[in-house]
């Protein structure tokens, strides 16, 4: 495909769960409209590895009230009952300070299921998209592709309304397309289409640290006589150092 030019309705340029349900939505509609063509190209070679939360809400799994993304929600929700995913403590010993129940149970259980007959749902992103990306694979029709490993160099926006945008991909081909949807989290796009960030840059160092610690939940459990952290009871636990106003770990 390098340093050839193609045409096709839709680009979109990410493959998170922004870009992974954008596509299954184009896949998924109906005639006449749909469903409609389009390339998604994500510069990654696979699904996110993060286990950053991602939450979907009712009104996206509800797209899809009898297909394929419905039983994401159902797979992995944990919006169920009392749960409870986030009840950060001032320290393993201390007061508990918030708690949060899952959208979707606990007292509002509901008022959430009177909203819409899809579940919310909240789990990990690197459980998400490899579900989402199975789904979208399913539902796309002969002209529209997922390519990973592929990276937008360049956007080219149309010079008049109703014209063709290009899309420049690394290794040097050409996509011309009728809309481009920037779903990347505005990180390589930004600059190919000329938008400016005012103002003080590179003010913060962030840095994810990714470790194994056998029986961490069960020790914060026990702390306290068994009155402490109960991590079993939540998503996302978060861990702030007060001398450090934001850091935190979960």
């Amino acid at each position: 495909m390098a340093g050839n030019t193609i045409a096709t309705d839709f680009v979109i340029v990410g493959g998170g769960p922004v870009g992974l349900f954008m596509s299954a939505n184009l896949s998924n509609m109906a005639a006449p409209i749909g469903p409609i063509r389009h390339l998604l190209f994500e510069r990654h070679p696979g699904t996110a590895i993060q286990p950053k939360t991602i939450d979907t809400n009712q009104r996206i799994l509800g797209c899809h009230p009898k297909k394929h993304i419905e039983r994401v929600g159902w797979y992995i929700c944990i919006g169920q009952e009392d749960l409870v995913p986030k009840g950060p403590s001032k320290h393993p010993r201390g007061t508990e300070i918030l708690r949060r129940y899952c959208e979707g149970g606990g007292l509002y259980k509901e008022r959430w299921a009177s909203l819409s007959p899809s579940r919310y749902s909240g789990c990990s992103q690197r459980q998400t998209e490899p579900l989402v990306h199975r789904c979208t694979r399913e539902l796309a029709g002969p002209e529209t592709k997922i390519k990973f490993s592929t990276e937008v160099a360049k956007i080219i926006p149309a010079e008049h309304a109703g014209g063709l945008s290009c899309v420049i991909l690394r290794d040097g081909t050409t996509v011309k397309t009728k809309c481009v949807v920037v779903a990347d989290g505005g990180r390589s796009c930004s600059d190919t289409l000329s938008v400016k960030v005012e103002g003080r840059h590179d003010v913060i160092d962030m840095v994810n640290a990714h470790f194994v610690a056998p029986g961490l939940y069960s020790h914060l459990t026990k702390l306290g006589g068994g009155k402490g952290h109960n991590a079993t009871q939540n998503l996302l636990s978060f861990f702030v150092n007060p001398d450090m106003k934001t850091s935190r770990a979960r």
